[in-house]
């Protein structure tokens, strides 16, 4: 289970403020310079939370895959094709990518071709961009590119055919029916021009 380290900061930071206090009146030291310190420190402590990096525990489903890493350039991290597959031009099929995650609490996947996946391996995936939601951690649950070939092709076991990257899941919503939108609106689809 991941550590809630929002809470653990909350924690620390009361904990902070109540032994300034205390502090303050049993030294007799001035109140207002024990809590500038203890803001201080509050501020460094969730610093260095905000900056802890999150952990994905990651299972390989194909012997042999190699380990998912990041790579020193970018902000996304590549994934492999978990199978060799041949496909003819107009032909879908789902890829295996041979890894299933679990996100860190409150995150979700998004999963998009390389950008020279069309060019080196002729496919392009067919519902334009993956969503992997948190909750699709079981031990069956392995990650798949959804591919169409637009060209005869040979894919690999091992090609780096796809991209992920991990985001926060958006806030909680409420939708409120309303009878009137703003009073200005900007003329429909693609009413600022060409150009």
């Amino acid at each position: 289970m991941e550590k809630n380290y929002k809470s653990l900061v909350n924690v620390m930071v009361y904990l902070i403020a109540v032994i300034a206090v205390i502090s303050a009146v049993v030294l007799k030291v001035s109140l207002t310079l024990w809590v500038i310190l203890a803001y201080i420190v509050a501020v460094f402590m969730v610093t260095m939370v905000c900056r802890k990096n999150k952990r994905i525990r990651v299972k390989y489903f194909v012997p042999g895959l190699e380990p998912i890493q990041k790579i020193s350039v970018g902000d996304w991290i590549d994934l492999r094709a978990g199978e060799t597959v041949a496909l003819k031009q107009g032909e879908s099929y789902l890829i295996r990518l041979g890894v299933g995650m679990i996100l860190p609490a409150g995150y979700e996947a998004l999963v998009l071709p390389r950008s020279s996946t069309p060019a080196k391996f002729g496919i392009v995936v067919a519902n334009s961009m993956g969503v992997i939601d948190n909750s699709y951690c079981g031990d069956a649950d392995e990650w798949k590119f959804p591919a169409i070939a637009i060209r005869d092709t040979i894919i690999k076991k091992g090609d780096r055919i796809a991209q992920f990257r991990i985001i926060e899941n958006q806030p909680r919503l409420i939708f409120e029916t309303v009878s009137h939108l703003r009073p200005n609106s900007r003329g429909g689809i693609g009413s600022t021009g060409k150009r």
